[in-house]
């Protein structure tokens, strides 16, 4: 079983990339669903800026299915947003994902880091590739 502590637990659910965008593939949890993705954007700026505001949207494309899910900034905060929830119920176990932030007035992103997060306590992980962890 693999616990909170674990590096290549924490490893397989996030997925870095230098710029705005990260691809990464999903995956399996076994018995566990997708409930959400976290996006931290690491900008690079001289200006100090308050984050309100900044995100015009999210693009999330499942290139496995050749889907493709525009989320407005003002929405990101919710959980219940229905784009968000689309795209999240849209995403399974072995997808190639795509996600992509677009800022407003131009700003340069120097790194983007996601968090898939699952529901309830996660057991074993299984990539697309059969390979187990436990």
């Amino acid at each position: 079983m693999l616990q909170g502590k674990d590096d290549s637990f924490l490893s397989c659910l996030n997925f870095n990339s230098n710029g705005s965008s990260v691809n990464f593939e999903v995956p399996q949890v076994e018995g566990r669903i997708l409930k959400t993705i976290v996006c931290a954007v690491y900008l690079s700026t001289p200006d100090n800026i308050t984050p309100e505001g900044l995100i015009k949207n999210v693009v999330v494309l499942n290139h496995t299915k050749a889907t493709i899910f525009p989320i407005k900034g003002d929405t990101l905060a919710s959980p219940e947003d229905k784009d968000l929830q689309s795209a999240l119920s849209s995403i399974e176990s072995g997808n190639e994902v795509e996600v992509i932030v677009v800022f407003k007035n131009n700003l340069i992103v120097k790194n983007t880091r996601i968090y898939l997060i699952y529901g309830g306590p996660i057991h074993r992980i299984r990539f697309h590739s059969g390979a187990l962890i436990s």
